[in-house]
């Protein structure tokens, strides 16, 4: 065993992957935004820094780079902000008039308010070329 909570250890876990080629990258990010976000269903706190260890005792360089280490803290960041925002499909029509909606003595809707919450710090990810990787710019 590796030492993390037994309940949200990596190797307990059953999870769908997306391999990358190495399956340690890519994939390692998307196990550990998974396990976070079910970890936060049973348990009100997060350890990514842990779950990444944990993962690494089992096979080395998951998570590869800084910025899929920094992509997982965002997207859970996210998740936990934003919380469950799903809707039924055939709601989608009136809820995009009510978010479009200005209010009275209002600048923003609530469109673009929801929007600010995706992107905390000014962050906008564009995409470089086509197929290329996400590429975090900062808004000046």
């Amino acid at each position: 065993m590796c030492g993390c909570d037994v309940a949200f250890c990596p190797v307990t876990l059953t999870v769908e992957l997306t391999i990358d080629s190495a399956g340690v990258g890519r994939t390692g990010t998307f196990i550990v935004i998974d396990s976070m976000l079910e970890r936060i269903k049973h348990v009100d706190t997060v350890d990514i820094y842990g779950h990444v260890t944990c993962l690494r005792a089992q096979r080395n360089y998951m998570v590869q780079t800084e910025d899929q280490y920094m992509f997982i803290h965002e997207a859970v960041l996210e998740a936990v902000t934003a919380g469950n925002t799903e809707i039924l499909a055939r709601q989608l029509r009136s809820h995009v008039r009510q978010l479009t909606t200005t209010p009275m003595n209002h600048q923003q809707n609530a469109l673009q308010l929801e929007f600010q919450v995706l992107t905390p710090g000014g962050a906008v990810y564009t995409l470089a070329a086509p197929g290329a990787a996400l590429r975090r710019q900062w808004r000046r």
